[in-house]
């Protein structure tokens, strides 16, 4: 499960974005990147509290305008027992984020909540550097 933060839109946008400085790549990339980390914070934020592992896995990559936020697939041997969806954070952040009946699990979403509080936010973030880059104020 992954949060995607990458810079799309209208043909016109995208083609400034090729041509932009250097300097507007770099502004659009650290708007990019502050909303990735917003995103993360405020997703570890809303996890259900299972002894902080789920919070703990949750992670943030990328470059330029591209950046993820997801869960380390990892297995977490300290949660005990033998079924790795119980042992990796990957598998039973989705059972959190989506809900398992099966397993009794409640919906209790944590990663989508926070991507849409941080959309206002990155949008003013890549108007602002868009902005600057055509000469406005």
């Amino acid at each position: 499960m992954r949060a995607l933060i990458s810079l799309q839109g209208v043909r016109g946008i995208q083609d400034l974005v090729e041509r932009a400085t250097a300097r507007t790549k770099f502004e659009l990339g650290h708007a990019c990147r502050t909303t990735a980390l917003a995103v993360a914070e405020r997703a570890k934020q809303n996890t259900p509290k299972d002894r902080g592992d789920l919070a703990a896995s949750i992670a943030t990559d990328g470059k330029g305008t591209n950046y993820r936020v997801g869960l380390v697939d990892r297995n977490i041997m300290s949660r005990g027992g033998s079924n790795s969806a119980h042992l990796n954070p990957s598998v039973y952040g989705v059972w959190y984020e989506l809900g398992f009946t099966t397993r009794k699990i409640d919906r209790h979403a944590f990663m989508s909540p926070a991507a849409e509080a941080e959309q206002d936010a990155h949008e003013q973030r890549i108007s602002a550097a868009l902005t600057t880059a055509i000469g406005g104020r």
